[in-house]
């Protein structure tokens, strides 16, 4: 990489925001949506043009900074942008104020009045607040109330991915798989790098889409299992061996194999959370006795750092150690996902 290489990447952004403005002016949901998405393709592309600079300036590192949050005050993504605007003020730190200015003129009043306005909604919107961490519970009056509340916040501000998780599990809630799934793709689609919604999306996909569909995502999943993180390898291997077993011997082998792969794949990787890593281990214990044949018990969960998860389940939960593991990636995965 090279300094050279920068300008292209800085353009590649340049071209995003263009394209995105173009069908932002054309309106329609569906065209403002992907118009929004654009811009925080834009915010990464900036992002990722610098990091081709092996020492850049600090005046080059703020420009950058001040683009990114740009893009996301733009991109209608208050969180995002937040995060971004952490990131001028530290890089802000290394100039003169009187550099600083100039450069913050025009982001500084937009950001903050994309906040101002988020952290009004969010008054208006209190059991969006104070429910979404239990929207599976909800009922009556006050589910009509959170839905609301919820389609409120999201028409102001469409480019905010967590939004659109909190309606893909309102949606899971009330048996609309299709709904959910729809809801996953837009936050994934925001927020490509949310691992966590990277890995539910895959868990949605067979209550979702036909199974030919299904297949063809899961040949797409396992040609990248290599860069996989490890949250999308373990969801996938439980997806190969939920089909394993209930396959046809021909294929059961070359599943059982896949999975396999996936589970190293997903272990290899550093920095993993102990929750995915301790799952990850449970899940190749299980397929490496599925591939001898064996039966699974719950010893094996037990082994690989789940016995307390294990014993603090109903025992209705406790009879089958695959759908055990299965069920408790699910719980894990959307809990950390919120």
């Amino acid at each position: 990489m090279t300094s050279e290489q920068y300008p292209l990447g800085v353009g590649e952004a340049g071209k995003l925001k263009l394209r995105a403005t173009a069908l932002l002016a054309e309106g329609g949901e569906a065209r403002v949506f992907e118009g929004l998405a654009l811009l925080h393709d834009a915010a990464r592309a900036e992002a990722r043009a610098l990091q081709v600079l092996e020492h850049p300036s600090a005046e080059v590192r703020l420009a950058s900074a001040v683009e990114q949050c740009a893009c996301f005050v733009e991109g209608r993504a208050p969180t995002l942008a937040a995060r971004a605007w952490g990131q001028v003020l530290d890089t802000a730190r290394a100039l003169p104020e009187n550099a600083v200015g100039p450069m913050l003129a025009r982001l500084e009043p937009r950001y903050l009045r994309l906040v101002a306005d988020f952290v009004g909604a969010l008054r208006k919107a209190p059991r969006l607040a104070r429910t979404s961490a239990s929207v599976e519970f909800l009922q009556g009056r006050e589910l009509r109330r959170y839905l609301r509340e919820l389609e409120t916040l999201r028409s102001r501000f469409p480019g905010t991915p967590g939004l659109w998780w909190s309606t893909c599990r309102l949606e899971q809630a009330q048996g609309r798989p299709r709904a959910a799934w729809a809801a996953i793709q837009r936050a994934v689609r925001l927020d490509p790098d949310n691992v966590h919604y990277a890995a539910v999306r895959l868990l949605l996909m067979p209550r979702a889409l036909p199974t030919k569909q299904v297949e063809a995502l899961l040949v797409e999943t396992y040609a990248g299992i290599q860069r996989a993180p490890p949250e999308v390898c373990l969801v996938f291997a439980l997806h190969e061996m939920a089909r394993a077993r209930r396959g046809t011997p021909a294929t059961r082998a070359t599943r059982l194999e896949r999975a396999l792969e996936a589970v190293i794949q997903g272990r290899s990787r550093q920095g993993t959370p102990p929750e995915v890593s301790q799952s990850l281990h449970a899940a190749q214990l299980l397929v490496t006795e599925q591939r001898k044949g064996h039966e699974a018990t719950l010893d094996l969960l037990y082994r690989a750092g789940l016995g307390e998860a294990v014993v603090s389940s109903p025992a209705g939960k406790r009879v089958d150690a695959f759908r055990f593991l299965s069920q408790h990636v699910t719980q894990a995965l959307t809990r950390h996902a919120a």
